[in-house]
C-alpha cells in the first residue's frame, strides 16, 4: 500500500514538473497572436503597445530574424512583458501592408494604444538592434 503512494506521489511531482518545465519554455519564447483585432483590444486593455511583425513564407531574412532575433532571450523577455505582440503574414494582410505602408520584409512596427504608428523598423533585426530600437518604448 505504501509503496502505491509513493509511486503516486513521484507521478504527481513529474507530472507538476513537466508542467512546469512546459510553462517555462512557453515564456522562453514571445507569445505571438494573430488576430489583430484581439490584439487591438488587449493592447488598450494593458495598456501596451503593440508590436506588429509583418514576415512571409517566401522571405529568407524574415525566417532568419525569426529563428535568432526573435528566440534571444532578452529581446523574449522584453516584447513578452512590454508589448501586445502580433506576427502577420504580409500576403494574407495586403490591408495591414497598405496602411503601415511596409515596403520591405521584415518589417516591425510599434503602434501605441491609441493605433497610432509610433515607429518602423524595416528589413532584418539583430536581437542587439531590436533591444535597442524597442527599449524607449519598454518602461520596465
Amino acid at each position: 500500500m505504501k509503496s502505491i503512494v509513493a509511486m503516486s506521489l513521484v507521478v504527481a511531482f513529474a507530472c507538476l514538473s513537466f508542467g512546469a518545465a512546459v510553462a517555462a519554455e512557453q515564456s522562453a519564447s514571445i507569445q505571438w497572436q494573430t488576430d489583430l483585432e484581439q490584439a487591438v483590444t488587449n493592447a488598450r486593455e494593458t495598456k501596451k503597445p503593440l508590436l506588429i511583425q509583418l514576415t512571409a513564407t517566401w522571405c529568407g531574412y524574415c525566417k532568419k530574424m525569426q529563428r535568432e532575433t526573435n528566440e534571444d532571450k532578452e529581446v523574449v523577455q522584453a516584447v513578452n512583458e512590454c508589448f501586445v505582440p502580433i506576427m502577420l503574414d504580409a500576403d494574407a494582410n495586403p490591408e495591414v501592408m497598405k496602411l503601415l505602408k511596409v515596403e520591405g520584409l521584415p518589417t516591425t512596427v510599434v503602434v501605441d494604444t491609441e493605433t497610432r504608428e509610433a515607429s518602423s523598423f524595416r528589413g532584418f533585426r539583430t536581437a542587439k538592434q531590436l533591444r535597442s530600437d524597442l527599449k524607449p518604448f519598454c518602461k520596465k
